[in-house]
């Protein structure tokens, strides 16, 4: 899913964050956009399709935590913190 924020095109609906951003659409254009999402260009996508989960729960995890996380949510907010410390 990709959505339109301002004029900025974001992948994620769930966080809308720069790291999710494919471009700018009066700057960037539709065509550019698409092929930076094909290709996984935003900062999100390409850690998701690189960076091992445990990568991120050894530099951004609390085995000490009392937090409760459903796995979705725990994976997207060691995502957000990998992506915040690039």
């Amino acid at each position: 899913m990709v959505f339109l924020v301002y004029d900025m095109i974001i992948s994620n609906y769930e966080t809308p964050s720069s790291f999710w951003c494919l471009g700018n659409l009066k700057i960037d254009g539709a065509e550019n956009i698409i092929k930076t999402y094909q290709a996984n260009g935003s900062v999100a996508q390409h850690v998701i399709q690189n960076v091992p989960v445990s990568e991120m729960v050894k530099k951004y995890g609390n085995y000490d935590s009392m937090r409760l996380f459903g796995e979705w949510d725990y994976k997207n907010y060691l995502l957000q913190k990998y992506c915040q410390g690039l």
